[in-house]
């Protein structure tokens, strides 16, 4: 009787319509602020909605609610449409917020997809967001039932907002990978990123099998890992590929499987990298010091063969990344030109994490390409020409010459960022922590260096008002620098702005002295 009425209870069961999945939120309207925000390249800044926050005096707004903002103006919240797509764009949204309320039945998670914004807080939770709008940021956010609050704080006046439904509780997310080439003068490929999810609200270890796909691979040919990842979380996964077994055609592909006990997945996919020669550009990938994430630079070897070839050190500009600026360089037949990515293609600045990357992938190149360390040059464009005046005036022993295209000087020249003039004791403390990026007030460090400086003169990006302000400096006291104005360029003139060939003729001039040739020296610090 028990087992038939078992039988009964699962055929009622298993004919009852299956329980709908709630469907995923989509937003219509915001309410949207311009408070007056004032952050920008500073250590400190000022922002009424972000006080509240702090201070814990934050409430949700309603339509018309009032703010003061620091230059005493009163402006109000006010209502706007999202159109059929998610898309917000208004005035308000630079330097400013939207706030987005979300309706849900019952307390679930669901992948927030939006772009345009800096941060948003998920009922009070800060999270990750997508200032550039790269489109493959998703984070997942936990809702709770009821209204559930996103505020959402945006720089440059556009933002989208979307919902997903997650496939499992722990996923990859198929996106954003970082990959090497396979090069014939190495006997396995550099390690891989690839980007995994954490959709539940609890800590889980996954276990990654990673092997050549297509082929049975020994297992002595089999990479195994195991990471944590943190509830809600989103990892780029660094994880070693190993040795193929057989190398067919432009591409080998890697199996990676994903498991995580007592959570549902969808953890299997194939990720392909290209085969490339010696002699092709490439790129490289290593696990970063700083934090242990996968990086890569790329790398154009020089035109014919060569032994202990010089190496210049070529910095990108904003928006731009370390394929881009390779790209933009012919062979030369007497150097090596490596690329570092600093963090994304707009990153630090290369200040701070960004200055740390060049010097990394400086450190790494010379290894492993084995360059004459008497010919290490540093050039860059643009964001990228302020990193070769900022890497060149803390690190001059590390390059024979540096050569800035389009570069600003410093944040406060550049951005217009606060400067403090050290009247108390806290605001000097503030100018010491920013002190690094005041190249100007480290110049001096060049006199060992030779120095080329390069600017359209129509620059409508970074005036060339920058580039005069570091000639007329260098004047004072320097004795090995050249300068040149291109008549009419803008900020990007094509290819030659970077690869000049001039630059490349005044760097074969120079060299860093043995050290035993120097008997005295001077160097500032920040």
């Amino acid at each position: 009787m028990t087992r038939l009425f078992m039988l009964a209870v699962l055929s009622c069961l298993l004919a009852l319509p299956a329980a709908k999945a709630e469907p995923v939120p989509v937003v219509t309207d915001a309410l949207v602020i311009a408070p007056g925000r004032k952050a920008g390249r500073s250590p400190v800044w000022t922002d009424p909605v972000e006080h509240a926050w702090v201070v814990g005096t934050w409430k949700t707004p309603e339509e018309g609610d009032e703010v003061t903002r620091p230059d005493g103006k009163v402006v109000r919240w006010q209502r706007t449409s999202f159109d059929d797509k998610g898309n917000l764009n208004h005035p308000a949204l630079r330097n400013g917020y939207a706030l987005v309320t979300v309706e849900s039945e019952a307390r679930r998670v669901v992948m927030l997809e939006a772009a345009g914004h800096s941060t948003v807080r998920v009922n009070g939770q800060p999270r990750a967001g997508d200032p550039y709008h790269y489109g493959f940021v998703r984070v997942p956010i936990l809702l709770r039932e009821g209204v559930n609050e996103l505020l959402f704080r945006v720089g440059r006046g556009r933002l989208r907002v979307g919902f997903s439904q997650p496939p499992a509780e722990v996923f990859f997310l198929g996106a954003d990978d970082t990959r090497p080439d396979l090069i014939d003068v190495t006997p396995s490929p550099g390690p891989v990123g690839v980007v995994a999810v954490n959709a539940s609200p609890e800590w889980t270890t996954v276990l990654v099998r990673t092997q050549q796909a297509d082929i049975n691979a020994p297992e002595d040919l089999v990479a195994h890992a195991s990471f944590d990842l943190a509830p809600l979380s989103v990892r780029k996964l660094p994880l070693k590929l190993p040795a193929p077994v057989l190398v067919d055609g432009s591409e080998v592909r890697y199996a990676i499987a994903l498991e995580a006990e007592g959570l549902t997945v969808a953890g299997e996919r194939t990720i392909s990298v290209r085969v490339k020669s010696k002699t092709e550009r490439h790129d490289r990938t290593f696990i970063s010091d700083i934090d242990g994430s996968v990086q890569y630079y790329t790398v154009v070897p020089p035109s014919k063969p060569i032994e202990n070839p010089a190496l210049v050190l070529t910095l990108h500009g904003a928006s731009v990344e370390a394929r881009g600026q390779a790209a933009a360089y012919a062979p030369k037949d007497w150097a090596t030109i490596v690329a570092p990515t600093n963090r994304r293609p707009f990153g630090f600045d290369w200040e701070d994490w960004g200055r740390l990357d060049a010097m990394e992938v400086l450190d790494l190149a010379t290894a492993s390409l084995e360059p004459d360390p008497a010919r290490v040059y540093l050039t860059g464009h643009s964001m990228g020409g302020h990193g070769t005046w900022n890497v060149g005036v803390l690190f001059p022993d590390r390059f024979a010459a540096i050569a800035p295209s389009a570069g600003w000087v410093s944040f406060w020249s550049y951005t217009g960022a606060r400067d403090f003039d050290d009247s108390s004791s806290v605001e000097s403390i503030m100018r010491r922590a920013v002190a690094s990026s005041d190249t100007l007030s480290l110049i001096e460090n060049l006199k060992q260096s030779g120095v080329y400086i390069l600017h359209g003169d129509a620059d409508d990006n970074v005036p060339v008002a920058q580039a005069r302000t570091m000639r007329t400096k260098l004047a004072e006291f320097h004795r090995d620098f050249s300068y040149y104005e291109q008549p009419g360029a803008g900020h990007w003139w094509g290819n030659r702005c970077v690869d000049w060939g001039p630059i490349f003729s005044f760097f074969k001039w120079h060299t860093i002295p043995e050290a035993t040739r120097v008997t005295k020296f001077a160097f500032v610090t920040p």
